[in-house]
């Protein structure tokens, strides 16, 4: 399995916010991703800055992998 990580228009070093709950769900979200791509399979984790103030960022954190995904009927039902 092949895993790329991409940052893209970062300007600070260091942001602020929820480490913890950021950790958490990019955590699930990431191990899913590995757990459902098969061998031979690519995963890619994106972060990019998108916006910046002058006290805050929005930041993009995007997965993209070559797994099964999710039923269309399933992802209506659960969004």
């Amino acid at each position: 399995m092949k895993f790329n990580t991409v940052i893209e228009g970062m300007t600070e070093e260091l942001y602020i916010g929820d480490s913890l709950r950021l950790r958490q769900i990019l955590l699930n979200i990431l191990s899913n991703a590995l757990k459902f791509t098969p061998e031979g399979g690519r995963i890619q984790f994106t972060i990019r800055q998108m916006s910046r103030g002058d006290k805050d960022a929005w930041l993009r954190f995007t997965v993209s992998d070559t797994g099964i995904g999710m039923s269309k009927v399933f992802s209506k039902a659960s969004f």
